[in-house]
């Protein structure tokens, strides 16, 4: 849950400065522990994309699939992603 608590600007930068000292691509994944997609979106679109985030809503579905209420096997239906 640790990259919402620090500004956009700094890891947009930071990531943007390290790529470009490098001279190449480098990955960077953040934790963003909310399950509200737009909430994921505005914070992917503040640091310009810079970062991938964890898919957190998609955790959310597998819990909520494995959950003892819900019949067995659903858990293979499950497609959600933070692009749906």
């Amino acid at each position: 849950d640790a990259v919402k608590h620090i500004s956009f600007p700094f890891y947009r930068e930071l990531l943007r400065d390290m790529r470009e000292d490098k001279h190449r691509e480098l990955p960077a994944v953040g934790e963003y522990w909310s399950g509200e997609l737009d909430r994921l979106l505005h914070y992917l679109e503040a640091v310009d994309w810079q970062m991938s985030l964890f898919d957190v809503a998609l955790h959310y579905k597998f819990f909520d699939a494995s959950s003892p209420l819900l019949p067995s096997g659903l858990l293979g239906s499950v497609t959600v992603s933070i692009t749906e």
